[in-house]
């Protein structure tokens, strides 16, 4: 478990600090298939999903549970990003008995979010309905309280309640 909290500990700078990421690309408390989860993840910011998929297709072997989260959740990050919404969903169900191990609102928050849009996509209120308890009880910062909030309204608008929606967007600030 010591590796996978440093790569727990690792995996954020991703969207906060790639430079300060790339240190860690020699330390050996990070295996070799957390790495390609972390050039995964670079690779999704940059929008190259298919890329990513590769990438991650190449893991063999027995990997951690933690590992296994993040292979699913980016999978299903790179199906949404390339519209195949089924197969995101189902990734994202699979992910989710795992990232929910690590007991990180953040990754929690993350995973609800993004199965609440793929939903979205494909028009399904029942699923939007499911994700929205789960995002609210994830929120650790202001962005995520905006973005539930967008969220929110998307439902509604989904719904045809579009004065519920401009609610849920007038209390973005």
């Amino acid at each position: 478990m010591l590796v996978e909290k440093t790569f727990i500990k690792v995996l954020p700078l991703v969207f906060s600090d790639t430079k300060k990421l790339k240190s860690y690309r020699k330390d050996k408390r990070i295996s070799q298939s957390e790495k390609k989860i972390i050039e995964s993840w670079l690779l999704v910011k940059l929008g190259k999903n298919k890329e990513a998929i590769e990438l991650l297709e190449s893991l063999k072997g027995e990997l951690s549970e933690v590992v296994q989260g993040q292979l699913y959740l980016l999978k299903a990050f790179c199906s949404l990003n390339l519209t195949a919404f089924s197969e995101a969903i189902v990734l994202f169900k699979k992910a989710e008995p795992l990232i929910n191990k690590l007991n990180l609102k953040r990754y929690n928050f993350s995973l609800y979010y993004n199965l609440h849009e793929t939903y979205s996509n494909i028009g399904d209120t029942e699923g939007m309905k499911w994700c929205h308890q789960l995002i609210l009880d994830n929120i650790s910062t202001d962005v995520e309280k905006k973005s539930y909030e967008m969220a929110l309204a998307s439902l509604y608008l989904k719904l045809e309640d579009t004065k519920s929606a401009f609610k849920a967007l007038n209390t973005i600030k």
